[in-house]
């Protein structure tokens, strides 16, 4: 079996075992096909030692979302990894499989929690009036949804009141 074959198996396995509701059901019957043409068993793709591998991240918050998405694949309360915080690359052992898997789980999730925080971040400057609107700055018209406002309010809302240090001052005068 050739190389791509294996490899498109791995995605179509780690598609079974960890994709969404819809997304399972279909990798599940593909991959009966593909392992029945190829005259393959799972334990032909399962069967694999793990080994380090490498993930790239930017920032700290970027690290730890990709430490808690290896302990979601590895299916444990903890994991072992290494890292080189010079390069900014993160080690986990893992199988092709479980590489697959979170690679795909990283690319979603990462893309999730940077939205999250840009909707976090609208909240947090509007809630302590941090919003810049001088005439060289000036605001650009707003592209969230009547939903995504409710959520920032909501939001908003939950967050705790900042006590500035010279209101504090000026309070006790």
């Amino acid at each position: 079996m050739t190389e791509p074959i294996k490899e498109k198996l791995r995605k179509v396995y780690a598609l079974a075992l960890r994709g969404t509701d819809g997304e399972k059901e279909v990798a599940k019957r593909l991959l009966t096909d593909l392992l029945k043409k190829h005259k393959l068993t799972l334990a032909d793709i399962e069967t694999e030692e793990r080994t380090y591998i490498e993930f790239s991240y930017q920032h700290t918050m970027e690290r730890d979302l990709l430490v808690q998405i290896g302990a979601r694949v590895l299916d444990s309360d903890t994991v072992s990894f290494r890292v080189d915080k010079k390069k900014r690359r993160l080690y986990i052992r893992l199988t092709r499989v479980e590489a697959i898997d979170m690679e795909m789980l990283y690319s979603t999730f990462r893309v999730a929690l940077m939205d999250e925080l840009d909707r976090f971040l609208v909240g947090f400057y509007a809630k302590h009036q941090l919003c810049n609107q001088s005439d060289t700055d000036k605001p650009k018209k707003s592209t969230l949804t009547q939903e995504e406002i409710e959520r920032i309010r909501r939001m908003m809302e939950g967050m705790k009141d900042v006590a500035l240090p010279l209101r504090q001052i000026m309070a006790g005068a």
